[in-house]
């Protein structure tokens, strides 16, 4: 029995990846060209720390906030730029080589 959660638990991981993924290319490619895209990225950010926030139902905070955020290093600010590079450049080339979520003969 303990040899299937993990199990589930990888394959879970793998799909939620792919899936969002996904979600993640066509929602950027979806960004309309007229909308500054540092706004975009702030209502991006917004949305996550809400969603963020959500997910502490489901992985409850057992140490308490202020013994958790001690624990963090560098490494959480390395990957907030990561991250914030990763979405820019994204953002950057799917405007400056004009793409679209669906191809313009399917556009109406």
């Amino acid at each position: 029995m303990n040899e299937k959660r993990p199990k589930f638990l990888f394959y879970f991981s793998i799909t939620l990846v792919i899936c969002s993924s996904a979600l993640y290319h066509f929602a950027a490619k979806s960004m309309p060209s007229n909308v500054n895209f540092i706004v975009s990225l702030l209502v991006t950010y917004i949305v996550a720390v809400v969603v963020v926030l959500l997910t502490i139902f489901f992985f409850p905070i057992q140490n308490g906030l202020v013994f958790e955020l001690k624990q963090i290093n560098s490494a959480s600010i390395g990957l907030a730029i990561a991250i914030v590079g990763i979405e820019f450049g994204f953002l950057r080339i799917y405007r400056s080589a004009g793409l679209s979520a669906l191809p313009r003969c399917w556009s109406m």
